[in-house]
């Protein structure tokens, strides 16, 4: 038998014996393999990011004015007055006029850009399960003047993840945004949550490696009916795309959690609050993933609640 025969032969017989001791080892016995411990699993991963605005394109299509001037109007007063408060929209409207603003939107010639950081940890109770939080910043810009509009924060709360929900290419992601400042304006704060579906590059799933989308934008959507649903046509209001520059380094390989540590004494109160509140995160959904027909109904939880 020629050489290279031999050694592949060594190999199969080398991983069969050892999937035979494994499966011939208690629990207790198990311990003995893992030996990473669990902040090894923890992934930090900043971005930069640019954000254009979308306005419900069933107005922009209409051919008659001022009808469909009045449509896109009453469209943006409600986005923005969810999104920023009525006092800070009303603001921007008397400083800019809502003329060139709703024509600045269409041509995406007002954008936002921001940072991002998110945090990634796989769940010592359950290595099946993994929990994403993360903060940011954000600045929206007017391109004819470079003036910035508004600024302010936004966090990602932690929010808990099958980790085969990556292999559908789309996890939901809800985000609080803060706006803080209207330059040379008093500014009233407010907070609005934000859904996105954030794209997940699975060309490396079957070796349990996943990346963000980086060519394609994540869309982001506002519950304007405030239902829990999220209508993908009237309530889609951005695209946000990722900076990529040396997005290739960028991976999350979750091979090997067979060797993470799981032998923490962690309160039971915390594991049962983790498992609660986990249900509630796993029945989100995106609302439209990569093999879903965009024509389709919009995917909606089990208890009828995009949110946590």
């Amino acid at each position: 038998m020629p050489a290279a025969a031999l050694h592949h032969a060594f190999r199969i017989l080398s991983v069969i014996s050892l999937g035979l001791l494994l499966a011939a080892c208690s629990t207790k016995d198990l311990e003995f393999w893992r030996q990473v411990p669990i902040q090894m699993t923890r992934v930090t991963q900043t971005e930069s990011y640019t954000q254009t605005f979308r306005l419900n394109n069933a107005f922009i299509d209409r051919k008659e004015q001022p009808a469909r001037d009045q449509a896109l109007d009453e469209n943006m007063d409600k986005i923005f007055t969810t999104m920023i408060g009525a006092k800070n929209w009303q603001y921007l409207k008397d400083l800019y006029g809502i003329s060139t603003i709703r024509d600045e939107l269409i041509d995406g010639k007002i954008h936002m850009d921001g940072l991002i950081t998110f945090n990634a940890y796989i769940d010592p109770t359950d290595l099946k399960h993994l929990v994403i939080e993360g903060s940011g910043r954000y600045f929206a810009i007017r391109d004819k003047t470079d003036a910035i509009l508004m600024s302010g924060n936004f966090q990602i709360p932690p929010q808990r993840y099958r980790i085969k929900t990556l292999d559908r290419g789309c996890i939901p992601l809800d985000i609080k945004l803060y706006t803080t400042r209207i330059p040379g304006k008093t500014t009233y704060f407010k907070k609005t949550l934000i859904h996105y579906d954030l794209n997940i590059d699975t060309s490396n799933a079957e070796y349990k490696a996943y990346a963000l989308i980086y060519d394609n934008p994540h869309a982001a959507y506002l519950d304007l009916d405030n239902n829990g649903i999220f209508d993908p046509e009237t309530e889609h209001i951005a695209n946000l795309n990722m900076t990529n520059k040396y997005h290739h380094v960028k991976i999350f390989d979750l091979r090997g959690l067979n060797l993470i540590k799981m032998n923490y004494h962690i309160d039971e109160k915390a594991r049962l609050s983790s498992k609660l509140e986990g249900k509630k995160d796993q029945q989100r959904q995106c609302v439209i993933y990569p093999d879903q027909d965009p024509a389709s109904e919009p995917a909606a939880p089990a208890d009828g609640k995009n949110l946590p």
